[in-house]
C-alpha cells in the first residue's frame, strides 16, 4: 500500500521540491501552503506523515504540532527548518516531535527518518501494552544506584564540549560533568533548560546515569533525552521521565540507564524543572555517560 504523506511549507519552490521527492521514492504526497490548510488536509486524506516547516505563516510548524500531538497523538510530524535553534529543538521534541530536520535537508537523513516513522508503533495493529514493551527494550532502568568508578566513565572534557541554555556562575555546568566536583550546575533563570554535549567525534553509548538533587522545594520535575546522529540535523527521543521531590522522603533522584547507540554526535538533555510554573530553577548534580 501506498504511504500518503502531507507536506506543509510556505516557500512553494521548497514545498515542490519535496513533494518530486517524496513522489519519486514512491509516496502518495498532498501539499500545503500553510499549517491551517494542512490542517485541513490531514483530516481529509489521513496521512501516514506529516512534514513541516517550522516558520509559516497564519499556523506556525509548532502550533500544527501540537494541535496534531492532541487531535492525532500517534501521527508522526517531522518538522524542517532553515532557523535551527536549541530552543526551536528543545520546544520540538517537548511538544512530540517525531524528528527535527534543519534546511537544506540531508537527503539520506530524511529517507531513514521516513522509513523508522513508517516502522513505527504509531503504524502497527499490535496491541498497545505489547507495543509498548517492546519500545522499552532499547533503554531499561539499571536498579543500582551506584555509579561507576571514575575511570570508567567518557572523559568530557576531552571529548565533548558542551552548550548550555541558562547557567549560574556560581554552579557551572562543569560542576555536573566533570569527576570531583561537588557544587553541580544551576540555572540562572526559572523555566525549562536544555544542556547540550557536542561530541569531537562520533561515540558509542552504553549507560547514562543521572544525579538530581532538591532538598527544598516540592515540585514535579519532568526531563527528556534525545540523541542526533548527524551533528543536530536530526535528532532522535531516548526518554521523557517526571519525578516528585518532595522533602525528606524524595529529595534525591537518580536515573541510571542501560542503552545501546552508536555514532552519537550530539545528546541533549532537557529540563523543566517544575511542571506547575513557577520560579523553579533547573539543576542536575552529576550526569556521567558510559
Amino acid at each position: 500500500m501506498i504511504s500518503r504523506i502531507v507536506v506543509a511549507d510556505d516557500d512553494p519552490s521548497a514545498r515542490e521540491g519535496l513533494r518530486a521527492l517524496l513522489t519519486a521514492w514512491g509516496y502518495e504526497v498532498g501539499t500545503a501552503p500553510d499549517g491551517r490548510a494542512a490542517l485541513d488536509m490531514v483530516s481529509a486524506v489521513r496521512p501516514k506523515i506529516v512534514i513541516t516547516d517550522l516558520v509559516m505563516p497564519s499556523m506556525t510548524g509548532l502550533e500544527l504540532l501540537t494541535v496534531l500531538h492532541e487531535q492525532e497523538p500517534e501521527l508522526p510530524v517531522i518538522l524542517l527548518t532553515s532557523h535551527g535553534h536549541l530552543d526551536m529543538h528543545v520546544d520540538a521534541t517537548q511538544q512530540g516531535a517525531y524528528a527535527y530536520l534543519r534546511k537544506p535537508v540531508d537527503v539520506a537523513t530524511l529517507k531513514t527518518v521516513l522509513a523508522s516513522a513508517l516502522a513505527s508503533p504509531a503504524d502497527s495493529e499490535q496491541d498497545p501494552l505489547e507495543v509498548m514493551t517492546m519500545r522499552k527494550r532499547v533503554v531499561s532502568l539499571v536498579t543500582d544506584d551506584s555509579p561507576l568508578p571514575d575511570r570508567d566513565w567518557l572523559d568530557l572534557e576531552r571529548l565533548a564540549h558542551v552548550e548550555v541554555s541558562s547557567e549560574d556562575p556560581a554552579h557551572p555546568i562543569e560542576s555536573a560533568l566533570v569527576p570531583g566536583a561537588e557544587a553541580g550546575w544551576r540555572a540562572a533563570q526559572p523555566g525549562r533548560q536544555t544542556i547540550r554535549l557536542i561530541f569531537d567525534r562520533p561515540q558509542g553509548l552504553r549507560r547514562i546515569w543521572l544525579l538530581f538533587i532538591e532538598p527544598d522545594l516540592a515540585r514535579t520535575q519532568e526531563f527528556a533525552l534525545s540523541w542526533s546522529p548527524d551533528r543536530g540535523q536530526s535528532f532522535r527521543h531516548i526518554l521523557r521521565q517526571q519525578w516528585n521531590f518532595s522533602s525528606p522522603g524524595a529529595i534525591r533522584e537518580v536515573e541510571d540507564y542501560h542503552v545501546e547507540l552508536s555514532g552519537v554526535t550530539q545528546l541533549a538533555l532537557t529540563i523543566d524543572p517544575d511542571q506547575r510554573g513557577g520560579e523553579a530553577r533547573a539543576s542536575l548534580a552529576q550526569w556521567r555517560l558510559a
